[in-house]
C-alpha cells in the first residue's frame, strides 16, 4: 500500500485502506512523497503550451505527473512530440541576441546544438526567422564596416539601405558581437 503513497488522493487512499486521511497524509509527508495532482487540474493554459517543446519526461517531471500522463494529453491534442532536448542547453543571454540574425544553421554550428534546438528555443522566444540571404552581392565600404556591432543590427540596416539580415550576417561572419549582447 506504501507504493500508493502519492499516485492517488490522500483521501482515496485513506478510504481503500481503511485509516484516516491525515494517517495517510502524515505518513507520505513523512516518506518526503509529493501529493497526488490530479492530471485535469495540471493543463493549465502555460502548461499545455509546453507540450511538444519539452520532452514528455521532462514535463512530467515538473508537473510531477507521469510520463504516460503526458504523452496521452500531446498525442490526444495532436502535438508531435518533441525531439531535441532544448531545456538541456544552458541558453544565455548572449545567445539568444543572436536568434533570428542568422539561418538557425550557423547558430547549431557555432554552439555545437541542433538545428531544431536553435529553432525552438527561437520561436519559444517569439524571434522571427531570419529571411536574408548569405550570398551578398553589397560591396561594404569602410564606413559601413565601422558601424557595424555600434547599434542594432535593425538601425545600421536602416542606415545604410540593407536588410537586418544583411547586416547581421556581415557582422557574424566578422565576429563583431551584437549591439546590446555584452
Amino acid at each position: 500500500e506504501l507504493a500508493l503513497l502519492g499516485n492517488m488522493s490522500d483521501g482515496k487512499l485513506a478510504k481503500r485502506m481503511g485509516v484516516s486521511n491525515s494517517t495517510v497524509t502524515n505518513k507520505r509527508n513523512e516518506l518526503g512523497i509529493p501529493v497526488f495532482i490530479h492530471y485535469a487540474s495540471v493543463w493549465t493554459k502555460a502548461n499545455l503550451k509546453l507540450l511538444g517543446k519539452i520532452s514528455d519526461v521532462r514535463l512530467a517531471e515538473r508537473l510531477r505527473i507521469s510520463q504516460a500522463g503526458v504523452t496521452k494529453k500531446r498525442k490526444s491534442l495532436g502535438i508531435p512530440a518533441c525531439t531535441t532536448y532544448v531545456e538541456d542547453i544552458e541558453w544565455t543571454s548572449g545567445m539568444d541576441c543572436q536568434l533570428g540574425t542568422c539561418p538557425d544553421k550557423y547558430l547549431a554550428e557555432e554552439w555545437g546544438v541542433s538545428i531544431s534546438a536553435v529553432s525552438v528555443r527561437r520561436n519559444f522566444l517569439g524571434i522571427e526567422s531570419w529571411g536574408g540571404s548569405p550570398v551578398n552581392k553589397h560591396h561594404w565600404n569602410k564606413k559601413e564596416l565601422k558601424l557595424l556591432g555600434t547599434d542594432t543590427d535593425e538601425r545600421v540596416a536602416d542606415n545604410i539601405g540593407l536588410s537586418k539580415g544583411t547586416v547581421a550576417y556581415k557582422r557574424r561572419a566578422l565576429g563583431i558581437r551584437a549591439f546590446g549582447c555584452g
